[in-house]
């Protein structure tokens, strides 16, 4: 009988049944247990298949995350390199623009006084050679005579004479006025004996004092001819102050770099010492004419140097 309740039935309460239960249990145990290995081995290798897609993403991630870090990296280096090689583009481009600004500051026309100062050494050292040319067309020279009459007719012709003449610039006025004041070469005495020797003596005397004076002039028309050292180093001084005074050179040079500033001042420092140079010269000339005049009075103070020959007396005179 099938007995009906809320309890289960007892197996081994039914008679006979022991063994059917028995095999069922274990058919079922089998299928259970298969079912479970089932569940088990697909759980497992779900679970490994989860797991390798867990890994393969965490790989994926790591190497996008490590990838975008090398990005940011990469990024952050190459902008503080661009950052850096601009700034150093930009400070040496500054520095660049101040030098060239400041050693393009040569001082107020730098290649102008550059030529002027070269016109003015050219004039200084072919100063001497106009001066010997000069001295070359003086009719009187020392230590050598010629003709009155010449002189009369040629320079005496020319005058009038002034002093200007060895300013003005003309060297010809200025030889011609030196001949002027020379006076007319000596007569070469044609007498032998000791008073002749004494005249050459006295001329020697004279021409060493005449020959500074000539020398003098000479040299101050040499100085003051065209083209001659004083015009040159007038144009040089012209430069820096010209004919407002020096307004265009000191608008120029305000906003000029101090290196240009100092430069120009070299020059001009310079220049003022050529013209010191020059003052100095003109006194040094004073002085000599000074002494050469002096030297003049005294030895016409002091009366002629000529010697006279003693007079033979005559044959058959008192004794």
């Amino acid at each position: 009988m099938l007995v009906l309740g809320t309890m289960p039935a007892a197996a081994q309460t039914c008679a006979g049944v022991e063994w059917r239960v028995n095999a069922q249990t274990i058919a079922l145990q089998g299928v259970v247990s298969g079912q479970i290995e089932s569940a088990q081995a697909a759980m497992l290798a779900l679970d490994q298949a989860n797991r390798a897609r867990l890994l393969s993403a965490l790989k994926v991630m790591t190497k996008q995350e490590s990838a975008s870090t090398d990005q940011t990296v990469l990024m952050e280096q190459k902008a503080g390199e661009a950052a850096a090689g601009a700034i150093t583009t930009s400070a040496r481009n500054q520095e660049i623009a101040a030098a060239q600004n400041r050693y393009k500051a040569t001082g107020y026309g730098a290649c102008a006084v550059g030529t002027k100062a070269s016109s003015f050494y050219a004039a200084v050292k072919a100063a001497p050679q106009a001066r010997a040319q000069i001295l070359q067309t003086v009719s009187w020279k020392p230590g050598a005579y010629g003709s009155q009459n010449a002189w009369a007719s040629g320079v005496g012709a020319s005058g009038p004479f002034d002093a200007n003449s060895l300013f003005a610039g003309d060297t010809t006025k200025a030889a011609q006025y030196i001949s002027f004041v020379m006076g007319p070469p000596d007569l070469e005495e044609k007498t032998a004996g000791a008073g002749s020797d004494a005249r050459k003596v006295d001329k020697a005397g004279r021409d060493a004092l005449k020959s500074t004076a000539a020398y003098v002039m000479a040299s101050i028309a040499s100085d003051y001819a065209t083209g001659g050292p004083v015009e040159k180093l007038r144009a040089m001084n012209a430069h820096w102050l010209a004919s407002d005074g020096g307004e265009a050179w000191s608008a120029k040079m305000a906003d000029q770099p101090e290196r240009g500033v100092l430069q120009d001042a070299i020059r001009v420092e310079a220049a003022n010492l050529v013209t010191l140079a020059f003052n100095l010269k003109s006194g040094v000339r004073q002085e000599a004419v000074t002494a050469a005049y002096l030297l003049a009075r005294i030895k016409a103070a002091m009366g002629p140097a000529i010697v006279e020959p003693a007079v033979a007396p005559a044959a058959g005179g008192a004794r």
